[in-house]
């Protein structure tokens, strides 16, 4: 959620959208992600 400086509308709507499994997908894609860049190294 650090886009405030930026978009400070923006943060308004995406806190709108989220709910804990949005937030768990997001990070669960994340970690594939970390994952698969520290396979690439």
């Amino acid at each position: 959620m650090n886009i405030e400086a930026r978009y400070p509308d923006f943060r308004t709507g995406i806190n709108s959208m989220l709910n804990e499994q949005i937030c768990r997908d997001i990070i669960d894609k994340t970690k594939q992600l970390q994952q698969w860049i520290k396979d690439r190294l």
